[in-house]
């Protein structure tokens, strides 16, 4: 019985130095804070939240979008904001494919309110430490207001949160490229980058917004006369 139990004994000290060890492996690393005025690769989505939420809870009042040639930097301006909304579109769609609701089960009528609770939460989550922390809050706040929207219609559904995540991280991909193509394109026209003062922006208001499209984003046949750096979608 003593030889039992001073193997047991044994076996206990052992099993606790090993934890110790395990544990002590995964404790993290120290993550120096960010630099100012870097853009880490997820926070381009607060940006566009605004326009993400309308391609995800009310498309139909999503702009189709036309992108002429590029002649000058006003030019590069003009097709940033555009590829950005095509892909903001296409990122709603493919976010709407992942949610399972019974029909009528998405109808809102307090748009104004719910869009500006999206941007807020969106916001929220873009001061998270890390990376992977950013993206699960964006999935959980587009999540939830799918929830919110089907509870107050007294609907059930089902949502396929995996989808979600990965068209954020595919939008956000696209969104750092588009940013990266501004530049290249206005490294073309560098007399008349220094004299334009309009900000690149990803807002709705652009002005090579034409129309209203309810289903698939739109281009006018002109786009592939633009400059090649945005031959990218």
């Amino acid at each position: 019985m003593k030889v039992v139990l001073a193997l047991t004994a044994v076996l206990f000290v052992l099993l606790d130095n090993r934890v110790s060890v395990s544990a002590h492996r995964r404790l993290p690393h120290h993550t120096p804070q960010r630099p100012p005025h870097t853009h880490p690769a997820d926070t381009y989505i607060p940006a566009i939240a605004g326009d993400l939420f309308t391609a995800i809870f009310n498309p139909s009042e999503f702009p189709a979008v036309s992108v002429g040639p590029i002649t000058n930097a006003q030019g590069c301006i003009n097709a940033h904001n555009s590829y950005a909304l095509i892909a903001v579109a296409y990122a709603g769609k493919a976010i709407r494919r992942a949610v399972k609701i019974t029909e009528g089960g998405l109808h809102i009528t307090n748009v104004d309110q719910l869009r500006e609770q999206f941007v807020e939460n969106i916001n929220r989550c873009s001061i998270l430490g890390k990376s992977p922390e950013r993206f699960d809050c964006y999935e959980r706040v587009i999540t939830d207001l799918f929830q919110e929207i089907a509870t107050a219609n007294q609907s059930h559904g089902y949502i396929f949160r995996p989808i979600i995540l990965k068209a954020l991280k595919r939008l956000d991909k696209k969104l750092a490229r588009v940013s990266q193509r501004l530049q290249k394109c206005l490294a073309r026209f560098p007399e008349s980058a220094t004299s334009t003062t309009t900000e690149p922006q990803t807002s709705s208001d652009t002005t090579t917004t034409v129309g209203v499209s309810s289903s698939e984003p739109q281009t006018s046949s002109d786009a592939t006369t633009t400059v090649g750096v945005w031959n990218f979608l």
